[in-house]
């Protein structure tokens, strides 16, 4: 979503075309409403393999993408780009919020999926009770699997204990009147559902997560 919202960025801010790759438009498939058009069945526009040219990260950092910015501003030629490292350029789609949560939105069919979702939990967490006040849903996703040697050898870092996420639940308890449903997601739900199942406000969402 990242790289797709740099992209519209780009396109938005120095009227360029752009399009997506075919793996790009798969794993967005969720989102029937993009409007960036796939590289698939344009080849009057691909030219060869030759003839694209690679820009990401430059200057030996981590998160410099000045070079997509250079190259969508003309300042490279008049060429084919293709973008990689994943840019997540937030200068460049964050004036742009209100289009791109009308480009990131769900198909009608995960929508009322998740509405079903969200009115079980509520009902769950009311216990049958009545109360005025509007239930709160937090939602947070645990990203663990690949990205605990990801942080470990990039930012000498490790993932967050157990206590983060207690202390966060806390503090939204205490922002909302206890008028709060959690909703966890995960790559490890054997980790979540094994050390957060015991809080009664707290429920895990189905299927699976990468």
């Amino acid at each position: 979503m990242g790289e797709y919202a740099t992209l519209w960025g780009l396109r938005r801010i120095y009227n360029v075309t752009a399009l997506v790759s075919p793996g790009m438009k798969k794993s967005l498939k969720m989102f029937p409403a993009l409007s960036l058009p796939s590289l698939e069945g344009r080849s009057q526009m691909t030219g060869s393999r030759e003839e694209w040219r690679k820009v990401g990260r430059s200057g030996g950092s981590l998160y410099n993408f000045s070079l997509i910015e250079a190259a969508s501003a003309g300042l490279l030629g008049p060429h084919l780009f293709q973008i990689q490292n994943s840019p997540f350029e937030m200068h460049l789609f964050s004036q742009f919020q209100d289009d791109l949560r009308r480009e990131f939105a769900f198909s009608k069919q995960i929508q009322d999926q998740v509405n079903g979702f969200l009115r079980e939990v509520e009902r769950k967490r009311r216990g049958g009770s009545a109360s005025e006040a509007e239930l709160t849903f937090v939602g947070f996703h645990v990203r663990r699997g690949d990205y605990g040697p990801h942080v470990k050898k990039l930012f000498q870092g490790k993932l967050p204990g157990v206590e983060f996420f207690e202390s966060a639940m806390t503090y939204f308890r205490k922002k909302f009147a206890d008028d709060v449903a959690f909703v966890g997601a995960s790559d490890d739900p054997q980790f979540i559902k094994a050390t957060l199942s015991h809080h009664p406000d707290v429920f895990f969402a189905p299927g699976e997560y990468y």
